[in-house]
């Protein structure tokens, strides 16, 4: 990649395989990248220029490590609800630009918090009980009736969530998602059923500047894992207007001024739009290069731009193509051995990047959660039904090989899974 001539250096909280474009912009745009993950082993950590090998929750920690450096222009949390509260403090510490609230920031990592604001404000939502696991929280939970969505109330990346459709399931669901928060709290919601959509926004002066709406395919109950995303300029109008008025009421209420957002949306059968959850970042990628091949605008680097005071780009969009990106999910429990078929899935038509983010000896659990991905494929065509297909198509091409616990291989089987997945 052909560098520009140093701006300065931005902080990049986490190094996870969602987070590869954010590198990426940021160089780009001619600024050093400093990432700040605790895993030696990250693998966007590659990508940087400076490495701290520190969590991103420990502030403290990365502070002193950043202390008395005068090429900082800015502090960046791609893809990590729990580390905007990180990209705050350190930036407010260090003197740099920051957008968020303290408001913002609660609501993207604590989901009570998220719904009381929602029906303060009278936003379209769900029903909802929270609590820790134990009787009081069952008897909440009988009033919301089946099906139900049990989650921690402050994790990511699905860790811990379960769709249930059976009375039985309820305190095997309450105890998961309580050892998966942080606090310990869970919080139960009326499953709100319809298309799952995500929007990928750029807030400006508290108002939706940029959206871009794609369809969302999750896993089948029990879990709720995003397999796919599909974006065009095929939603109705008034679905993109509701949402637009949900951003704006949201940043409004939030004091959100600047910088990026992404919702979790359900469009019901009734034509609402409702809330799941918000997050003031990107989504993970392939969300970005999603938007970027969709509407010609680039949302990963714009959160780039906020964090480092610029002026955004908004300035390249176009009329929406059809894209599609398939996010491939381990079946099996075990050890990554290998991977194969790459090369050739990335030759195949309408393939824009087949990004393999599993290593060999790296640990994979079945696809439990989101952070649990092996990979993902981005494929474009004139139709979201024909970019779909060149997906599965280059997706069926890969093998991932895995030592299961037991010592056997799985490769083949998880390639028939993956695909008719």
């Amino acid at each position: 990649m052909k560098r520009r001539r140093s701006r300065g250096s931005v902080v990049v909280l986490g190094a996870a395989i969602g987070v590869f474009e954010t590198y990426r912009a940021a160089q780009r745009m001619g600024l050093r990248t400093i990432a700040v993950d605790v895993r030696p082993d990250a693998p966007a950590l590659g990508l940087a220029d400076e490495r701290l090998i520190i969590s991103t929750r420990d502030v403290d920690a990365v502070h002193e490590a950043l202390l008395g450096r005068d090429d900082l222009r800015g502090v960046v949390a791609p893809a990590s609800d729990v580390a905007l509260d990180a990209q705050r403090r350190l930036s407010r510490r260090l003197g740099l630009p920051c957008g968020l609230s303290a408001a913002t920031v609660r609501a993207s990592h604590d989901k009570t918090y998220l719904r009381q604001v929602c029906d303060d404000l009278g936003l379209p939502t769900c029903r909802w009980a929270t609590g820790v696991p134990g009787p009081p929280l069952l008897r909440e939970t009988e009033r919301l009736g089946l099906p139900v969505v049990v989650k921690p109330a402050d994790a990511q990346s699905s860790r811990g969530v379960s769709r249930c459709r059976e009375g039985d399931d309820l305190t095997a669901a309450i105890a998961e998602a309580a050892a998966f928060s942080y606090s310990g709290r869970v919080i139960v919601e009326e499953e709100m059923l319809g298309q799952h959509l995500s929007a990928e926004c750029i807030v400006e002066d508290s108002r939706a500047a940029f959206l871009g709406l794609s369809a969302r395919t999750i896993t089948r109950a029990p879990r709720a894992i995003t397999t796919e995303h599909a974006m065009s300029g095929e939603l109705p109008g008034h679905v993109v207007d509701q949402v637009h008025d949900l951003v704006d009421a949201l940043c409004r209420a939030l004091d959100y001024r600047r910088g990026p957002m992404m919702l979790d949306l359900v469009l019901g059968a009734d034509d609402t739009v409702r809330i799941v959850e918000i997050g003031a970042r990107v989504g993970g990628d392939p969300l970005g290069e999603l938007v970027r091949l969709t509407h010609g605008v680039h949302t990963v680097e714009n959160a780039v731009r906020a964090a480092v005071g610029l002026p955004f780009d908004l300035g390249r969009r176009r009329r929406p193509s059809a894209a599609v990106g398939r996010i491939i999910l381990p079946d099996a429990v075990g050890t990554v051995a290998g991977v194969r078929g790459a090369g050739p899935a990335a030759m195949l038509p309408g393939v824009e990047r087949v990004r393999i983010g599993a290593q060999q000896g790296d640990r994979v659990e079945g696809g439990a959660c989101l952070a649990d991905q092996l990979g993902y494929v981005l494929t474009t065509a004139p139709t979201v039904c024909e970019a779909r297909q060149r997906a599965l198509d280059a997706v069926g091409g890969l093998t991932f090989d895995i030592t299961t616990d037991a010592g056997d291989g799985a490769g083949e089987d998880m390639t028939k899974e993956l695909m008719a997945g």
